[in-house]
């Protein structure tokens, strides 16, 4: 691991998976940064008519497959593609938006590395800091900061991209990678409008705008796991011998005790990147044989919203001990085949 010692116990291959992980976060910040050239206005003062004034014009934006919300002065076109890399092909989603005063985007990718410790996080987004820099000479990080979401580790840059100033947060929750950016002109992000200004003197415009955005990120249940949030809330898992009343049993794989399971859609965008396999979805049954929560457990990212959706709608036999129905936790698994 680039700049640090390997953790006693750490295995070779997670070190390694880590890396990969390192110089995709990099590969990120790039096109993220990049993309700053095609939206934001390269002069003149702030637009007094900008539409970030219009309180009616900030949305609430949400990506079930992404389990996030965002406010959005708009609603963002969103995008797909796969990068190549030594783990296969990762998809990125990105929801992008220009008003003509700033730009916005949120990006997200999953990676099979599910460590959130915050030490090995810091040194994977470090790594990714200090590659891209290092391949993109004219950008210049201006300040950066540690930050946290709801636990999970992050770090906030302000970088300098000609003739642009871009605010970066990235966070790593459970193998998936969030990045948020807003960017905008040196003349609209500061009260100089010069390359050299402290990057603490922002306008009073750029400051409100890209609080509004950044600080309104919200993880959703589809990231946070619900079945996992459901299993917390009972405390503890329910036992053949003494078990509480509402208390969960495993149950392992539940297709057997199937009475109905509706088939999930192909989604457009899973179909687009030619997303195919299995999806498997942990979900808690109650006694009536009714789902009462659902969480993907693996499988294609753009594929498991459609899964756990049709999860939510299937119906199983009531599962009885001792005579008398119990919840259960277990699993089902979905197959997409493309055409």
């Amino acid at each position: 691991m680039s700049g640090g010692r390997m953790a006693s116990g750490l295995r070779p291959k997670r070190v390694t998976n880590l890396r990969h992980l390192q110089r995709h976060v990099a590969l990120l910040i790039v096109l993220l940064g990049g993309a700053l050239h095609c939206f934001a206005q390269s002069g003149g003062p702030p637009p007094p008519a900008a539409i970030e004034y219009n309180e009616r014009a900030w949305k609430e934006f949400s990506s079930d497959a992404g389990g996030f919300t965002v406010l959005m002065p708009g609603t963002p076109t969103s995008t797909v593609e796969g990068v190549d890399t030594a783990l296969g092909k990762i998809p990125q989603v990105h929801f992008t938006l220009e008003t003509g005063t700033a730009a916005y985007l949120v990006n997200y990718a999953d990676f099979p590395v599910s460590s959130d410790d915050p030490a090995r996080v810091s040194r994977a987004l470090d790594a990714g800091r200090d590659t891209m820099l290092a391949e993109q000479p004219g950008t210049k990080l201006l300040s950066e900061k540690e930050i946290v979401l709801d636990g999970h580790p992050g770090r906030e840059w302000v970088f300098r991209d000609d003739p642009n100033v871009l605010i970066v947060r990235a966070y790593f929750v459970k193998g998936r990678l969030y990045n948020l950016l807003i960017g905008a002109s040196y003349n609209v992000a500061f009260n100089s409008g010069r390359p050299s200004a402290d990057p603490r003197d922002r306008t009073d415009l750029f400051e409100r705008i890209s609080a509004k955005f950044l600080d309104s990120f919200k993880l959703t249940g589809g990231a946070l796991g619900e079945v996992d949030r459901y299993l917390a809330r009972e405390k503890v898992m329910g036992k053949a011998e003494g078990n509480p009343p509402g208390g969960v049993f495993e149950a392992g794989i539940l297709q057997g005790r199937v009475r109905s399971l509706p088939q999930p859609a192909y989604p457009p965008i899973a179909k687009a990147a030619r997303a195919t396999g299995s999806v498997t979805v942990k979900v808690v049954v109650d006694e009536e044989g009714k789902v009462v929560a659902a969480q993907a457990a693996s499988g294609h990212p753009l594929l498991q919203h459609a899964a756990v959706e049709a999860a939510r709608q299937a119906q199983f036999a009531p599962t009885l001990l001792g005579g008398k129905p119990v919840k259960v936790v277990g699993t089902i698994t979905y197959n997409f085949v493309g055409n």
